[in-house]
């Protein structure tokens, strides 16, 4: 399954950490072989089949040219036979278990079937098609049935459970220490030491979830790609800016329309009676009336300030913050092989000059791409095998200018952007040795404060000053202007904390659940929407952020029973954030190299609350969340 991220500002991530994922197995005779008419034989050559190259040296990628749909089932079944056959040799090793025959062992196993499943996620949300969808759909129960077979294989359980017990004595330093004991809870959390009944109802419920997470991400997909709001004509169009209309006109084209199109790419009732209106404020009136408050209130309108936010400043905003912080230096490399024309490609490197790693950034939105926006690696940082460095790609979905014009966002697209290469700089900066606990496989909630942290850095009258340039003129932001930005940073922040929250209790709620659902054994979803959110008061004028039936995070996303970790992650990043402030610099060097040691660099080598504290010196408070939010502040308009 591909990795989410989308970020609160549009709440996914989603991401999927796999921290709790030993790598997996299954037998090759599982995979189908005749559904697409491959011949695997001559597929599975290494010299047939571009998806069985090794592209794990520094300056290799995978070779997206030569890469085609039917490459990937008959990659996957040489993949999943060779690790089944590394995991068996594991499990039947008859010299007793130590870290360097077990655990070492397991991460050192399944290295081709995680480049062909890396490339297979990325493109299944990226640039998919029906072939590759219809390879989901057959590969993904396969998958989950490798990963069963791996997590409750009694054998291998009972050699990395006397790997645990024997920590102390083995002399294990604390990076390994870790990385057993991260392997010792995945494996217990798969059900690894339940008995064999209760093993079986584990594999068929994780098999079922499988293809069950599949259907719903494509159908969400297939919703999005079906509808299109057409506008023609100047009464359908006006008051829309010129650069909105090149942005409707693009997307368009690229549906093959003609015109203009919107796609589904991503209060304060006072007001309505000023304006004359005698009726009750409903959830879709209320974020055009916001709007209006906002412009009255705050004297700023958004269409205001997306002329001085161009796509390319603030990608250069981005790795200025990163140069500044941890002495980053990014080079473009338009000769790195990328699976669709738009995608770019930089080299980063240290302060030293060594290279640490490639980035990809594909920030269009077109049919072929799930919406939302994450980041996933093509290949994760070790030093297990030699020093590996990363491939870490940023996906977003940014409505696309004509050609030869200047693609502006809108403040949250830019805080997207920031949020997401936060994610990136997690993953190129990881410096451990272990694939377990390298990048993002960590916690939940430490997977979001690399990012959410990132974001402040944009908020900055600074960075602003600097980045933000009209895109015509290249004259800078007005300063009133840029001050009226800054002020109505905290505007509406109650209803986006209701909308979040509801979304985060009723994900709770739903996975609180125990069968039988109805009679039936099915749920509702609108009905138990209903109902919940008239348990916890949820206010009338106002939804939920996500409605159940489109909730990816709560089933294909991988956040189920987690959605409430971004506030969570939200207190721990204004928290980190407040320790730049405290020192009058928000790039003071001495925070920012702990904030690389302790977080970026660090990957799960540490619990997440000794990590935290080793940066901050203590654990956090919520006090910089509510001055964030604008609730610890007089005055403030919510």
């Amino acid at each position: 399954m591909p990795k989410i991220d989308v970020p609160k500002t549009d709440v996914p991530k989603t991401d999927m950490p796999k921290t709790d994922m030993p790598k997996t197995d299954m037998p090759k005779t599982d995979m189908p072989k005749t559904d697409h008419n491959i011949s695997v034989s001559a597929a599975t050559a290494p010299d047939r089949n571009p998806l069985l190259e090794d592209w794990t040296a520094s300056d290799s990628v995978p070779p997206f040219s030569r890469i085609t749909a039917e490459h990937f089932l008959p990659a996957y079944e040489r993949a999943l036979a060779e690790h089944a056959a590394e995991i068996a040799a594991i499990a039947a090793e008859q010299t007793p278990p130590t870290f360097a025959n077990t655990i070492a062992a397991l991460e050192l196993s399944g290295q081709t079937l995680e480049r062909v499943d890396n490339v297979f996620s990325l493109l299944a949300g990226a640039h998919t098609d029906n072939a590759l969808q219809e390879i989901e759909r057959l590969i993904a129960p396969q998958i989950a049935r490798h990963w069963n077979q791996i997590r409750t294989n009694a054998a291998l359980f009972g050699r990395v459970d006397a790997v645990m017990a024997a920590t102390e004595r083995l002399g294990l330093d604390a990076e390994q220490k870790r990385v057993v004991e991260r392997y010792h809870t995945s494996f217990r959390r798969a059900g690894a030491a339940l008995d064999e009944a209760a093993k079986m109802r584990m594999a068929q419920i994780m098999e079922r979830l499988a293809a069950l997470g599949t259907a719903f991400g494509q159908n969400i997909l297939a919703d999005e790609q079906a509808f299109t709001l057409r506008l023609q004509g100047e009464a359908e169009l006006a008051g829309l800016p010129d650069y909105i209309r090149d942005s409707l006109q693009s997307e368009a084209r690229e549906r093959g329309l003609d015109g203009y199109a919107v796609s589904l790419s991503r209060s304060t009732v006072e007001l309505i009676q000023e304006e004359g209106g005698n009726f009750k404020l409903e959830p879709w009136d209320w974020r055009y009336y916001a709007e209006k408050l906002r412009q009255l209130v705050c004297d700023f309108d958004e269409a205001a300030i997306k002329p001085y936010l161009g796509l390319d400043r603030m990608i250069e905003a981005a790795f200025y913050t990163a140069t500044r912080l941890f002495g980053l230096q990014f080079k473009p490399r338009p000769d790195v092989p990328v699976w669709h024309p738009d995608v770019r490609a930089w080299q980063v490197s240290g302060a030293d000059g060594k290279v640490i790693g490639l980035f990809f950034g594909d920030y269009f939105a077109r049919a072929s791409k799930r919406s939302g926006a994450w980041m996933t690696p093509l290949r994760e940082q070790q030093k297990l095998v030699g020093d590996i460095t990363p491939l870490i790609v940023n996906v977003c979905n940014f409505a696309k200018a004509p050609a030869g014009e200047a693609t502006l966002l809108s403040f949250d697209d830019a805080r997207t952007l920031f949020h997401e290469f936060g994610h990136a700089l997690h993953g190129l900066l990881s410096t451990v040795t272990y694939p377990m606990i390298a990048g993002t496989n960590v916690a939940t909630d430490f997977v979001e404060l690399p990012s959410q942290l990132f974001e402040h850095w944009l908020q900055q009258p600074e960075l602003l000053r600097r980045f933000a340039l009209h895109y015509q003129t290249g004259t800078p932001m007005p300063e009133d202007l840029l001050a009226r930005l800054i002020a109505a940073r905290n505007f509406n922040k109650g209803f986006a904390t209701v909308e979040y929250i509801a979304c985060a209790e009723l994900d709770l709620d739903l996975h609180s659940l125990s069968p039988p659902y109805a009679g039936d054994g099915t749920i509702d979803p609108h009905s138990f929407e209903a109902r919940n959110l008239r348990r916890i008061g949820m206010p009338e004028e106002i939804v939920m952020r996500h409605r159940l039936p489109h909730f990816a995070h709560i089933f294909g996303g991988g956040y189920a029973a987690g959605y409430y970790s971004y506030m969570w992650s939200e207190v721990l990043d204004a928290d980190a954030f407040a320790a730049f402030e405290e020192t009058g610099d928000i790039f003071d060097p001495a925070t920012a190299q702990r904030l690389r040691d302790c977080v970026y660099a660090a990957g799960g080598r540490q619990e997440p609350a000794e990590a935290y504290k080793a940066f901050r010196g203590r654990l956090p408070t919520a006090d910089a969340l509510l001055r964030k939010r604008g609730f610890a502040a007089s005055g403030a308009t919510n």
